[in-house]
């Protein structure tokens, strides 16, 4: 087992630790999409959706924050209407002895807004966000310039979905 496959494999392991996924009901589901559709609703809002009382809301969303399933609440912006237009994603193979140290390189480069582990054909997915072809070649070149990586860069297209929507949903 290699050492991506060793920290791929202990941050499943505690990440399972933390599932309470099997203590939510419907009504928490319920509460969640609601809140992923616009956080800012009022818990009578929500209430009278699902055909329960405000104060039952709050103390699922309580309930919900305790045990960390939300953890935190935040904005969702038109990057596009700031003028990050373009979005793209830089696949990277790099030798497991280096994997740390790109990985520490990787995130200090600002256009890079996720990072994620794979497994297979290369180690690392990047997503970046820039304004023009010109940023792309300047990010290009931020990751290519790190010793021992290999790239392959694309272009992405945001077609429908944004957010994962936890399947068993009832009342919505």
């Amino acid at each position: 087992m290699n050492k991506k496959t060793e920290k791929l494999n202990k941050n499943t392991e505690k990440s399972d630790k933390n599932i309470v996924f099997d203590k939510l009901d419907s009504v928490d589901l319920d509460i969640l999409a609601l809140l992923r559709e616009n956080a800012k609703q009022s818990f009578r809002k929500i209430g009278k959706k699902l055909g329960i009382s405000p104060v039952t809301v709050m103390n699922r969303v309580k309930k919900l924050e305790k045990n960390q399933v939300i953890q935190q609440y935040t904005v969702k912006t038109s990057y596009k209407k700031l003028g990050f237009g373009l979005e793209g994603v830089i696949i990277v193979n790099v030798p497991g002895t280096e994997y740390d140290e790109v990985v520490k390189q990787i995130i200090d480069v600002p256009e890079v807004f996720d990072i994620y582990a794979t497994s297979g054909e290369f180690e690392l997915l990047i997503f970046f966000r820039v304004k023009n072809l010109d940023d792309v070649q300047g990010v290009v070149h931020k990751i290519y310039r790190i010793p021992n990586v290999k790239t392959k860069t694309y272009f992405c297209v945001p077609l429908k979905k944004d957010y994962f929507k936890v399947p068993n949903t009832t009342k919505i």
